[in-house]
């Protein structure tokens, strides 16, 4: 994995610091295999549609060619529905998984993300993680996670 897929793209880390949304910290990384009850009592990273960013979350610990998922919510405080349409990530080791790609006015999609090293065996270190929801027509910002996991 080279130092610009871990540290991300500067071009999508400023089209990031551009978008409206925001994360509000919730619980960790749920490790694959745990259960959601096993989670943080605090619950999971919330992700809101339509406001400003704030810090990166800090996911948790994953072993080398480990697999960690993190737990959040996608909410829509607006008065319309929204549609997901593509996720980019900074890393082919991040993934997004959403319940539903509809999220209605005044509700909320559960959702993953999935951090899998498998592929990248050898990784030791920190890394920044980003991902970027467009809607599906227009191509706005819809939400973004901004990651941070421990690999040891």
């Amino acid at each position: 994995m080279s130092r610009t897929m871990v540290l991300g793209v500067a071009a999508a880390a400023a089209a990031l610091l551009g978008s409206a949304y925001a994360l509000t910290r919730g619980g960790g990384g749920t490790p694959a295999g745990a259960s959601r009850a096993d989670a943080p009592a605090t619950g999971p990273l919330r992700v809101m549609v339509g406001q400003s960013p704030s810090a990166r979350h800090d996911a948790g610990t994953v072993a080398p060619a480990g697999r960690l998922e993190v737990p959040f919510v996608v909410s829509n405080p607006g008065p319309v529905a929204v549609m997901i349409g593509p996720v980019r990530t900074s890393c082919d080791c991040l993934r997004v998984e959403l319940d539903a790609t509809r999220v209605e006015a005044g509700t909320e999609v559960g959702g993953r993300a999935v951090v899998d090293l498998a592929r990248e065996p050898g990784f030791a270190g920190g890394l920044m993680l980003d991902a970027e929801a467009s809607a599906a027509e227009g191509g706005r910002v819809v939400f973004a996670l901004k990651l941070s996991v421990e690999v040891r």
